[in-house]
């Protein structure tokens, strides 16, 4: 995984740094394959970030599976990654629609390890846990429209919401410019509860995967 960690690392300074000299030197905030200035350099910080993970819950004796943090990790760099680095949400018409069905799943998934963590006896407690998971998953998808709003309204010429035409910039009317924001926020929902059925399914069974997506101190062992 340290080997992973290091690539990734490596792509997402070159990436930036590709960014950079294409607005610098050829005076492109965008290229045709890579994303505005802006958002490769944002993404770039964050999926480095995540990258320490492992690190920086290790300094606070806290141990992360494998799979858990595959799980976040490739949430990241298909979001960010290929969503604004590579720009497949403009490339893509249902990549987004995709990412936000998968993420609403990943995040019930982190939210559940993360509550299963923090909770006494959470093995008598697991439907209650995946339960608070689901609903945690189903409230950040407002919190990241509210996100998107936010940053349509601070900075000129960027379409997080969609309430414009990708390709030719025209603004939708009515209903169609809050289609992108609607199907974002029902697929995230959908994603959650999937997510949830999974694991509710997943606990009566042999808890393969609920043993090994979770957050253990140090001196125990984990996968």
């Amino acid at each position: 995984m340290k080997t992973v960690n290091i690539i990734i690392r490596v792509f997402v300074v070159m990436a930036s740094l590709a960014a950079l000299v294409l607005l610098i030197f050829f005076g492109k905030g965008e290229g045709e394959l890579i994303g505005s200035t802006v958002s490769v350099i944002i993404s770039s910080i964050f999926i480095f970030l995540v990258t320490y993970l492992p690190k920086m819950l290790k300094r606070k004796k806290i141990i992360i599976s494998n799979t858990l943090y595959s799980i976040i990790l490739i949430s990241f760099l298909l979001s960010m990654g290929g969503g604004f680095i590579f720009r497949f949400y403009i490339i893509f018409s249902y990549y987004d629609t995709t990412i936000h069905f998968l993420n609403g799943i990943a995040i019930v998934v982190i939210a559940f390890a993360v509550v299963k963590y923090l909770v006494k006896n959470s093995d008598n407690n697991l439907p209650a846990i995946i339960f608070v998971a689901v609903l945690i998953s189903i409230a950040i998808g407002p919190i990241w429209e509210i996100y998107e709003f936010l940053v349509d309204s601070l900075f000129d010429g960027s379409n997080m919401q969609r309430f414009k035409d990708v390709h030719t910039g025209t603004s939708f009317i009515g209903q169609a410019a809050l289609r992108d924001t609607m199907i974002d926020l029902i697929v995230d929902t959908l994603g959650a509860i999937v997510g949830g059925l999974i694991l509710y399914y997943d606990s009566f069974k042999n808890k393969t995967i609920i043993n090994n997506i979770a957050f253990k101190k140090e001196n125990n062992h984990i996968k």
